[in-house]
């Protein structure tokens, strides 16, 4: 075949030297690879026809090179993402570019390695852009369904102001330092909510919480044992005790459970949204489809801080509502931002998440820029890392960058 490089993918014992070749240069620039895999079918895209194989990494990152009908590389993905590559008919050159590029997405690529605890669900269905309307009916929905629970969060939140929460708590354990109540919380404490008789802090402590059914005696699990009455009144007095300032003797730190900062948010919904088996389109990364996902994860914790009470796991309770708090207010963000163009704040922090490849929501600077940026389908979020769409490309290189935020050479 016409060649005017040193890549010949026409055969696959071409494919094998050639890969060979492109392995030994990748290995020089620190780039060891472990694996190859060459598909001899030719595919056509844009009048190129071309052929692929793929390479993986020792670091665990994949290059799929597609090497035209000349032996030019035409195109190169770095972990299923198509890179801009400026070298394409001198092999050296070109994958020096690619191990650059490689080395330079290390960093993100270990961190949504690391973000992934869980396996997303099969089955999950991408509705198309086209599929607006769709879209839309949905969003109407959960905005339906988020109003019916509006008037029970709004009394949580009012027994959490009030401590009418407590009203449950018998009058034997109103006083903080009665010998109940702390038998009470040394049960709550105690490893499985077990303890014998020669453990407990205080038997007259013990017998009024048996009194009050809140300890059973003599069971197979031992002869102290908190019943699911004394498990809710503990964690109740728990979360009130941890509502107070902390004395001089108090040592802990508890961390603020106040608003997310809205990439916090924005990636928390996300992800509560996958664990449902809920997905939407990467390409409705604008206003609508970014709100669907936090409506979703409203959704979600307002159902769920209810059934927390209920269940006495205030602590969760009060996480869900504060998370509903949060995606409140990013829900707010977006309606702003949706009415805004791109300006100086919005095009720094595209090029801040260029630069980085790919940037965590603790890297994020601008708050309200990214709010824009997603409202204009400039950046999307996967596995909570921050990464520019198509969109975002084209608008760095109309403001004479390329994909990695660097002004173009001359």
């Amino acid at each position: 075949m016409p060649q005017t490089n040193s890549l010949d993918f026409s055969t696959a014992a071409g494919a094998e030297t050639a890969l060979k070749q492109v392995s030994q240069l990748l290995g020089r620039a620190g780039q060891a690879v472990v694996s190859t895999e060459f598909s001899p079918k030719p595919r056509r895209s844009s009048d190129t026809t071309y052929r692929e194989a793929l390479l993986v990494l020792a670091s665990g990152q994949t290059i799929t090179l597609r090497v035209n009908g000349t032996g030019d590389i035409y195109q190169v993905l770095l972990n299923g993402s198509v890179k801009p590559l400026r070298e394409h008919t001198d092999t050296a050159k070109a994958v020096a570019e690619i191990a650059g590029m490689a080395e330079k997405n290390q960093a993100a690529f270990q961190k949504a390695q690391a973000r992934k605890a869980v396996a997303l669900p099969k089955g999950m269905s991408t509705p198309k852009p086209k599929q607006v309307d769709v879209l839309n009916q949905q969003i109407a929905d959960l905005d339906a369904q988020i109003g019916t629970k509006q008037a029970t969060i709004a009394q949580l939140k009012a027994q959490l102001d009030g401590g009418a929460m407590t009203d449950s708590v018998p009058r034997e354990l109103d006083d903080q330092n009665g010998a109940a109540r702390e038998v009470l919380m040394q049960l709550a404490n105690a490893d499985g909510n077990v303890l014998e008789d020669g453990q407990v802090a205080s038997k007259a402590g013990r017998d009024v919480l048996v009194d009050l059914g809140m300890v059973d005696r003599y069971t197979d699990q031992g002869e102290n044992v908190l019943s699911d009455k004394g498990r809710t009144c503990a964690a109740m007095l728990d979360a009130v005790a941890r509502e107070e300032p902390p004395t001089a003797a108090d040592t802990s730190v508890r961390e603020p459970m106040g608003v997310l900062p809205f990439a916090s948010a924005y990636v928390a919904a996300t992800e509560l949204a996958a664990a449902t088996g809920t997905m939407l389109d990467s390409a409705t990364a604008s206003t609508e489809g970014a709100k669907a996902y936090l409506q979703i994860g409203l959704q979600i914790v307002e159902h769920n801080a209810p059934i927390s009470l209920e269940s006495g796991d205030i602590a969760q309770m009060r996480h869900q509502l504060h998370m509903a708090e949060s995606f409140r207010a990013a829900i707010a963000m977006l309606d702003n931002a949706g009415t805004r163009q791109m300006d100086d704040q919005a095009l720094a922090q595209l090029v801040a998440i260029a630069k980085a490849d790919a940037a965590t929501e603790d890297e994020i600077q601008d708050q309200d820029a990214l709010a824009t940026l997603l409202a204009l389908s400039m950046v999307d979020v996967a596995e909570g890392i921050y990464f520019l769409t198509e969109e975002g490309r084209q608008h760095l290189n109309a403001n004479g960058m390329d994909a990695y935020g660097e002004p173009f050479t001359e």
